[in-house]
């Protein structure tokens, strides 16, 4: 695979050089919300640790309708994309683990599950 040389230039710098600016502080952003989890709230609503919820919440799927089961129940989920939750709100309620990754909504050291 051969890829098109790239245009270095003043435009390109100062392009290149905001976008990683942003970048940057869009990390910082996302980790001091982490930290502070003032939305905890609303978190705990959606069944999802502060990872998820703060860090990870931009999941990018293809476009097509996706049935997964339940990582606990096995009942299947439909989703309209291929970003899938592992759990359902069922389970992830009742068990009190994120429902996107399964980690503990509280983000606790478990060393032991029991379903």
């Amino acid at each position: 695979m051969q890829q098109q040389k790239a245009t270095i230039d003043s435009v390109s710098v100062t392009s290149a050089t905001d976008m990683a600016i942003s970048y940057a502080e869009s990390i910082v952003q996302k980790a001091l919300e982490f930290l502070r989890d003032d939305r905890k709230k609303e978190r705990l609503v959606e069944v999802e640790c502060k990872t998820c919820f703060y860090i990870n919440n931009q999941r990018i799927g293809g476009a097509a309708m996706t049935s997964r089961p339940c990582g606990i129940c096995d009942m299947p989920q439909m989703y309209g994309s291929t970003a899938t939750d592992k759990l359902c709100l069922k389970c992830a309620l009742e068990h009190q683990l994120c429902k996107q990754c399964g980690a503990d909504v509280l983000m606790r050291p478990r060393r032991i599950f029991k379903v």
